[in-house]
C-alpha cells in the first residue's frame, strides 16, 4: 500500500472511531447511562466497529506490517 493510501485509511479510521465514540457519548448525555445502553445490538455493534477500526489504526503504525485483509475491507 502506497504511503498516499496508508495515511487515507488512517484518517478515515481515526474518522470511525472518534464518530462512533462521540455517538456513543452524545447518547449518554440524554436520560440514560452507558450501561443501559450496552443491551441495544445498535450500540454492541458501533462499539465493534470502533474497536475494530482503532485495532487498524494501532496496526497501521509506521514500521508495521499492514493490518489484515479483514481490517482493510478487502
Amino acid at each position: 500500500m502506497s504511503l498516499r493510501r496508508r495515511r487515507t485509511a488512517v484518517a478515515l479510521r481515526l474518522a470511525i472511531v472518534i464518530g462512533v465514540l462521540a455517538g456513543i457519548l452524545l447518547t449518554a448525555l440524554g436520560p440514560t447511562t452507558i450501561i443501559s445502553l450496552l443491551p441495544y445490538f445498535t450500540i454492541q455493534s458501533n462499539v465493534a466497529v470502533g474497536l475494530v477500526a482503532g485495532y487498524a489504526v494501532w496496526q497501521a503504525r509506521p514500521g508495521r506490517p499492514e493490518p489484515p485483509s479483514a481490517l482493510r475491507g478487502r
